[in-house]
């Protein structure tokens, strides 16, 4: 980065405490499925249903998924589903499913 753009000198951080943290639902994950190109009958509600478990691989918490996965349905599919539909995706039972990894490392 420069520290210099058009002939003025950039402020310089020197304090932990001035820097804003990236979101947790900014962070890039390895694989995620095309949601920007879904519309209704490609699959959406079951995309996002396994991208439950793809998030919780990652470490993300129950809270987070749920955030990310309104996200997703909000600014992202061309076509947000109804409440209802992603009440039924984000139900209690998705989030049920035995982990056998978390970010590439194998649970005892």
């Amino acid at each position: 980065m420069p520290l210099r753009v058009n002939g003025v000198t950039r402020r310089w951080l020197n304090k932990i405490d001035e820097v804003d943290y990236l979101p947790e639902w900014l962070r890039p994950l390895k694989t995620a499925p095309d949601f920007l190109n879904m519309k209704e009958g490609d699959g959406r509600n079951q995309a996002l249903f396994n991208y439950i478990l793809t998030l919780q691989s990652e470490g993300f918490s129950k809270d987070s998924i749920k955030n990310i996965i309104n996200i997703i349905n909000k600014y992202i599919l061309k076509e947000p589903l109804e409440q209802r539909e992603l009440d039924t995706i984000l139900r209690d039972e998705a989030f049920l499913k035995p982990l056998f990894y978390q970010k590439s490392k194998f649970l005892r």
